[in-house]
């Protein structure tokens, strides 16, 4: 809880999926909104699948940014 501390700051909006692990540390937290998205894609229309679209992006971005540290450090070990 103390990394996450140093991480959220009082007042923060999070979104979530609907796993209740999240409401005790939302409140430990002190966050000002919790947005519980449904993560399975054919659910509540629009909002339906936010979770694995940001989880999606943000595997793809580190992905992204291994290849491109690995080609930084290729070149400049010539």
């Amino acid at each position: 809880m103390s990394t996450l501390k140093d991480e959220v700051k009082d007042g923060s909006i999070i979104a979530t999926d609907k796993a209740f692990a999240y409401s005790p540390v939302q409140r430990a937290l002190n966050v000002a909104v919790h947005n519980r998205y449904d993560a399975n894609p054919g659910k509540r229309g629009f909002l339906g699948g936010t979770i694995n679209r940001i989880n999606s992006l943000h595997t793809d971005l580190k992905l992204f940014i291994k290849k491109v540290q690995g080609c930084v450090y290729q070149a400049s070990a010539r």
